[in-house]
């Protein structure tokens, strides 16, 4: 995998290349289309004005959505791929996540044995 690239408003950069940017334009730009049919005045300039401003609610709609759910994605995937390559650096191979995941766990498990030990008593 590239080295993650750095993300300028959730997208990666440069955003011309971001497959997920070009979606959130296409739909907008079909969204709009719809909307532009729906508009009956098309002689008062206030009408256009109210598309201008519903093309860019759309937009920000849009783009909040598939923003959301592919940084979702590439968080995920980015971040465990982070996580191994930390685990690889160090000499076990276990993130300090994980030693903390593991002794707290036997902490928790020895506590809940000595709990039992003395209910039985």
């Amino acid at each position: 995998m590239a080295a993650a690239k750095k993300r300028r408003r959730g997208w990666r950069k440069p955003t011309w290349k971001d497959p997920a940017f070009w979606t959130a334009v296409g739909i907008t730009v079909v969204a709009v289309a719809i909307q532009a049919t729906f508009i009956e005045d098309r002689s008062n300039a206030l009408s256009w004005a109210a598309l201008v401003l519903q093309a860019a609610v759309t937009w920000i709609v849009i783009s909040a959505l598939i923003r959301v759910r592919v940084g979702m994605r590439r968080g995920l995937v980015e971040g465990l791929a982070e996580a191994e390559a930390r685990a690889k650096a160090t000499s076990s191979g276990i993130t300090t996540s994980e030693t903390i995941a593991r002794t707290s766990g036997r902490a928790v498990g020895k506590m809940y044995g000595a709990y039992k030990r003395s209910q039985q008593k």
